[in-house]
Formats: C-alpha cells, structure tokens, sequence
C-alpha cells in the first residue's frame, strides 16, 4: 500500500489584488486586468433598433422559403429562367417601417444588392427607370403566384 509522504495541502482560491476596470500603476506587479468594454450593440442611436422587423413567425418562413424558391422576379421578366433568389422585403409605401413579410419577391444577388444593377444600389425610382416596372409590381407578382400559401388576412 502507498501512503503519502507529505499531507495534501488545501489550497486557497486565487484573489484579485485590483478590481476589474482598474489599471495598475506602472510599477505594479499586476501586469493584466480586464477592461469593461461597452456592447456595440449598446454604441447605435436608439433609433435603429426601432427598424427591425420582429422575427419572422414559423407561417412566415415557409412563405419566404417558397418565394426564395421561385427564381428572380426581375430575371424571370427578361425571360431567364431559373435563377437562384434570395428574399427581398418591399420598401416602397411603407415609409419608415419595413414591409410585412408577406410584401416580398424573389431577387437574385445581382438584382438585389452589391452589383450596381440591384433596387438596393440603384434606388427604387431608376430601378423602375431602368427596367420598366417597380418592385411593388414584383411583390404583387409574387403574391399572385403565390395566393394560396398567404393567410387570409393578406389576400386582400
């Protein structure tokens, strides 16, 4: 049988010697300490946070994963077929709001944003200007392909 030579020692818990947000002196020991940084989150103006839309509801996501799965509206009106979209939320008539999530048409990455050519990039009004209809046609475009999945408050 093995016994121990020395007894087990209990040890005490480590203890800060400085609160946390205080800087040492120069000549002190401490050489880390922890600095409270505010959240970024916390650093925006209030009203951006008034701007985003509630998360959509379960209903609401199967209605935008089945106008994501329709190709781009605005490609489909070329006559190019196909096209993956993403999900594009109207922005005309709303005002300072967002629109419903029911007020959405598929738009693929080149006509959505970051290309020069996209509602986002151009403005609704050239959008319009460029390609001879607005993006409230898209959605009522949308919304008439897919009249059997809106709930029945929306098929007005």
């Amino acid at each position: 049988m093995l016994t121990r030579k020395k007894p087990l020692v209990s040890r005490t818990p480590l203890k800060r010697s400085a609160p946390i947000g205080v800087r040492p002196s120069p000549g002190s020991s401490l050489t880390r300490t922890k600095v409270r940084v505010k959240s970024p989150v916390a650093a925006h103006p209030k009203h951006w946070a008034a701007k985003r839309r509630p998360s959509p509801t379960a209903i609401e996501r199967r209605y935008m994963g089945y106008v994501a799965a329709l190709c781009c509206a605005v490609c489909r009106r070329l006559g190019i077929e196909g096209t993956p979209a993403i999900v594009h939320h109207q922005r005309t008539g709303t005002g300072k709001m967002r629109a419903s999530h029911y007020r959405t048409c598929p738009l693929c990455p080149l006509h959505h944003q970051g290309s020069g050519f996209g509602v986002h990039d151009m403005g609704r009004s050239q959008f319009a200007d460029l390609y001879g209809f607005s993006e409230v046609d898209l959605v009522e475009e949308t919304r008439g392909l897919l009249v059997e999945y809106l709930p029945a408050e929306e098929r007005t």
